[in-house]
């Protein structure tokens, strides 16, 4: 971690030395966030860090970038810890621009119909990934005519439900995504007060 400190502020009377820092730094590599998601690499390029000097006083940073490094492997195994009732047996090849899901789409609910798909991912609302509808293509259609936007949509809709930055305990914004042959690099922006709970 490198930091550049942009100086002290001492509060009159009190001993406590509250520290800022203009700008930290931070490279790690395999952090597991929860059950989310494990990165194989994370970069921080922290702007403007208030730091507390008392006890349970504040953290504030005024902007967090951060780089996110997703491996292929890394996103099977988590997507094999959430099942879906509707498409099943997800496996995700990360391609260079593009990503090709293969798996099973429960046809009526009960026939499993094998199917591949290839789309370009994106970020929607800043907080979900999901493939871009306009880049979508169904390879070896097993059934005709909306076969390719009934899977498509489903498909959407679970990566939305469980690749959700919202369910993160901070407000993180996803600004940027792409697709590598392997790995998928998301850029993502934020704000943090944090507030250490002290018990008595």
């Amino acid at each position: 971690m490198r930091t550049e400190p942009a100086g002290e502020r001492q509060e009159t009377g009190s001993g406590n030395t509250d520290i800022s820092i203009r700008n930290a730094q931070l490279s790690a590599q395999e952090v597991q966030i929860g059950d989310i998601v494990r990165l194989e690499e994370l970069r921080l390029d922290c702007q403007g860090v208030e730091i507390g000097a008392r006890r349970g006083g504040p953290v504030r940073i005024a902007e967090a970038n951060a780089r996110l490094i997703v491996s292929e492997s890394s996103l099977n195994r988590f997507l094999s810890l959430k099942p879906d009732d509707e498409v099943r047996e997800l496996q995700v090849a990360i391609l260079n621009g593009k990503v090709r899901i293969t798996g099973r789409y429960m046809l009526l609910g009960r026939i499993p119909v094998p199917f591949t798909l290839t789309a370009v991912p994106e970020i929607e609302g800043g907080a979900r990934l999901r493939l871009d509808p306009k880049q979508m293509s169904l390879i070896g259609a097993p059934i005709p005519g909306v076969a390719t936007q009934m899977i498509g949509d489903r498909v959407n809709a679970y990566l939305s439900r469980t690749l959700d930055a919202t369910r993160l305990p901070i407000a993180l914004r996803l600004t940027g995504l792409t697709a590598e042959t392997g790995r998928l690099i998301l850029t993502a922006t934020a704000s943090l007060d944090l507030r250490p709970n002290v018990s008595v």
